[in-house]
């Protein structure tokens, strides 16, 4: 089966993704002129803050997201690029304020 059956979980994997998308509308902010996006989802008491790896997009982790947000209130960062990691945190900081949320569980991939 092998190349066969690894293109159908390739196909079935975009598919989820792209069913993900459909529901899972990504925000757009303009903070201090530098365009951040994410996805904000769930309604729980708590806030997970989802970090993605290599590419830094917020539906990379959308297997995370539709799991925490059956808990969780969820945000999935788009994060831009920086010349220095401190203004990316203090970025991400202004998105967490702009949303109004005080702490969050860090989860990254």
């Amino acid at each position: 089966m092998g190349q066969i059956g690894s293109q159908t979980v390739a196909c079935d994997r975009m598919n989820e993704l792209l069913q993900f998308r459909s529901t899972h509308p990504t925000t757009r902010q303009s903070i201090d002129g530098v365009e951040w996006e994410y996805i904000l989802s769930g309604a729980g008491a708590e806030t997970v803050l989802i970090l993605s790896g290599m590419l830094g997009r917020s539906d990379t982790g959308y297997r995370m997201v539709t799991n925490f947000e059956k808990t969780y209130r969820v945000l999935a960062i788009s994060y831009p690029l920086y010349d220095e990691i401190g203004a990316l945190v203090d970025g991400l900081i202004k998105v967490l304020d702009l949303e109004g949320i005080d702490r969050v569980h860090v989860v990254g991939t």
